[in-house]
Order: structure tokens, then sequence, then C-alpha cells
């Protein structure tokens, strides 16, 4: 893939520019501050519709305007791609492919704001277990100070459960503030007021359990291979393709041409001269056949089945590709689900462990280490069972992409 051309308005500190590019190498030069690297992060942005240096795009507008385009020219596969993209700060981010509205943007939007909202909820998830290890080691401690005073426990017991506890604060601290980072990323990614006051509504319920979206691997690959975008562009392609070819052979038929007319005049010569109006009827036909054409219909009609095998190779390579992404999205779901079954199995016996140390510590047969090792165990494991429903729910997302179906809805 080679960029040909790009137009810059109203991007950083360049107004109007537009650059063409050679087909070896290309070299900007300038004083320090011109905008040489934003001219490379132009490049970068149209092509991958962000940018490698500011990720917030509002602050890549020129100063006191309200919006930046970038328009490109590629060459795949030789075969020209015009690329336009707009940021207002009033309608956001639109990407065109051809003249047309790219919707994978939106599919990729879907997906970022999918995984915003699903960090959000995991974050709380670890702040309410956070705060229940907090209260877990509080009443710890407290039981230790009073078998400290009643002289079955030590100041070295009391210690170690301290920096457990505070350990705990330092994770519910942690917590909390990741919490707020992410809502507002997740709140500017949805186009809301990052200062909010929003509720997520899944932070109150269970996010275990088994997963709702369950293909099958055939399936998997033949959603994805009738639903993908770039197949449906490509056979648009194909389709003008072999249009080409059909007009490349026409050159080579005979044209065939037929007329006809009638005329009148006044004076006449009908039958001798008279003055008065008579006409008659003309006919014709032509016929044009291509005998000498200098090679020059036989490149055009070679050109285009060349530019057709080209499509086809495209689509052959996309097909292929498609295949291989939609099939590993289904294993990492398959992966991700195996892992949460596993982990609500952990925690299961996590919690019966430390429910028996709690017992045996009361009675005096295991120590305290024991009794924090426990706890610890069972905190780790609900800790392992939210990353693993949050990566089910991740992988479900980009296996939706994937297969090309709602990731939207």
């Amino acid at each position: 893939m080679k960029l040909k051309r790009l137009n810059i308005v109203n991007f950083k500190n360049h107004e109007l520019r537009e650059f063409i590019f050679n087909k070896k190498i290309s070299c900007f030069t300038g004083k320090n501050g011109v905008g040489k690297t934003n001219v490379l992060d132009a490049m970068y942005y149209l092509s991958f519709s962000k940018s490698f240096i500011n990720p917030t795009d509002n602050q890549n507008i020129r100063n006191q305007e309200d919006f930046f385009t970038l328009r490109g020219v590629y060459e795949i596969d030789q075969m020209e791609e015009n690329i336009v993209l707009t940021f207002s700060k009033t309608n956001g981010k639109t990407l065109k492919r051809n003249d047309k509205e790219y919707e994978k943007i939106k599919e990729d939007l879907y997906i970022e704001v999918d995984q915003a909202y699903w960090l959000v909820v995991s974050l709380i998830n670890k702040q309410k277990l956070a705060q229940n290890y907090k209260e877990l080691l509080t009443t710890l401690y407290n039981n230790v100070e009073k078998s400290i005073k009643e002289g079955v426990a030590t100041k070295g017991d009391a210690l170690n459960v301290k920096v457990k506890l505070n350990e705990a604060n330092l994770a519910l601290t942690k917590a909390t503030n990741g919490i707020a980072l992410a809502k507002m990323q997740l709140l500017y990614l949805a186009g809301l007021d990052v200062t909010g006051n929003y509720t997520v509504a899944d932070s109150d319920i269970a996010i275990g359990g088994k997963s709702r979206f369950a293909p099958q691997e055939s399936e998997v690959v033949n959603l994805a291979l009738s639903n993908r975008l770039e197949l449906k562009e490509l056979s648009k392609l194909e389709n003008i393709s072999e249009s080409q070819i059909i007009i490349a052979r026409s050159r080579f038929l005979p044209n065939i041409v037929a007329t006809g007319n009638y005329y009148m005049t006044n004076p006449n010569t009908f039958n001798g001269f008279s003055k008065s109006f008579k006409g008659a009827f003309a006919l014709g036909v032509g016929i044009t056949i291509p005998i000498f054409h200098f090679g020059d219909r036989i490149y055009t009609l070679n050109a285009a089945k060349n530019e057709h095998n080209i499509v086809l190779n495209r689509i052959e390579q996309a097909r292929k590709l498609i295949s291989l992404q939609s099939t590993m999205s289904k294993y990492k779901l398959d992966e991700a689900k195996s892992k949460l079954t596993t982990a609500i199995s952990n925690i299961e016996a996590a919690k019966e462990n430390l429910r028996l140390a709690e017992l045996s510590y009361k009675e005096g047969l295991i120590t305290l280490s024991d009794l924090l090792a426990a706890q610890t165990a069972y905190i780790s494991a609900e800790s392992e069972q939210i990353d693993a429903a949050i990566d089910v729910r991740i992988c479900e997302l980009t296996l939706k992409k994937n297969m090309g179906i709602g990731v939207g809805e």
C-alpha cells in the first residue's frame, strides 16, 4: 500500500497543505516547529483513524477552528483508493472510502466503547472486592489486638495483619482512582459529559456465569464470509472489473449504425420543377469492422483482465484472512470460557479453604500466617474470576466484530 497524495485542512498547525509523494523517496525539510512531525501524524491518522501522538481528537484541530479534514489517495494492489477523514467538534469523526461512508469505523467505535465499559465494570467489582478484603482484615486485626491483651497472640502477629491491611487500603485506593479515570474515558468515547454523574448498569450484578454467545465453528466462518464489509466492497470491485472486460471486448465487435430521415423542399424537382412542398424518405445503414487497431485494443483488454485477476486475488486473500481471524476469535472465546469455569471452581475451593482456616485458627490448630494465606488465596480467586468474566465479554465482542454481526446492537 502506497500513499500517493495527501491533503490537510486545519490539522494541528497546518491550515491548508497538499503533498504529492515521489514513487521512491520523499523527504521533509524545514525549521523546528513548522509541522514536519504533524505531517507524519496526519499520514498515521488517515491510515489508522487515530493520532499516534495525541489520542484526544479535539486537540488535533487547528486553533480557533471547528474541524479538520484529511484526504489521501492510496495505491493498493495497483488500484487507487480515495480516503477522506473528517473530525468536527459537533458531528464527531467520519471516514469515507471512495465517497462512501466507511461503516467499519463505527464497528471499531462500538468495540472501543464496550471495552471501556467492561473495564469500568471490572474495576467496580474489584473495588467491592478490595472493600470486603479490607473489612475482613480489619475484623481480624481487632481480634488479634484482643488476643494480644489475653496473651495468646504477639505484636508480630498484629504487624503482619497491619501490613496486609495497608495493602488492602492501597488496592482500594487504586481501584477507586481507576474507576474515576475509566469512567471519564468511557463518557468521552460515548460523547457524554465527562464530569457527569452516571451509573453503570452491570455494576450491581454478578459478572460470572456462562456466556450467552456460543456459535459453532462452521457457523462463525460462514457468517464472517457473508457479512464482512471488506468482502462486500471487494465484490463490487469484482463486478466493476468484469464490466470493464466486457467493454474492452466490445471494441473488437462490428458497429452497426442505422439512420433514417424525411426531408421536404419548395420548390422541388420531383416529377419536374414545381413550386410546391414535396418530400422523400432517406434510409441508410453503416457498418464498421475493426480490422486494424495497432494493438491498443488488445492492450486494453489485457489490462482489464489483469485488473480483474488482481481483484480476485484480493478477494481470495481477504477470505483467508477473515476465516483465520474469525476462527482465532472463536478459539480465544472458548479459552476464555474455560478459564472462567476454572475460576468459578477455584472460588468455591478457596471459599471452603478459608472457612476451614478460620475454624482451625479459632481452635488454635493453625497459625495466623496460615489464615492470612487462606484469605489471600480467596481474594486472588475472586479477582481471577472477575478478570476471566470480563475477558469472556471482550472475546465475545471481538468475535462478533470479526463475524460482521451487530456489535452495536
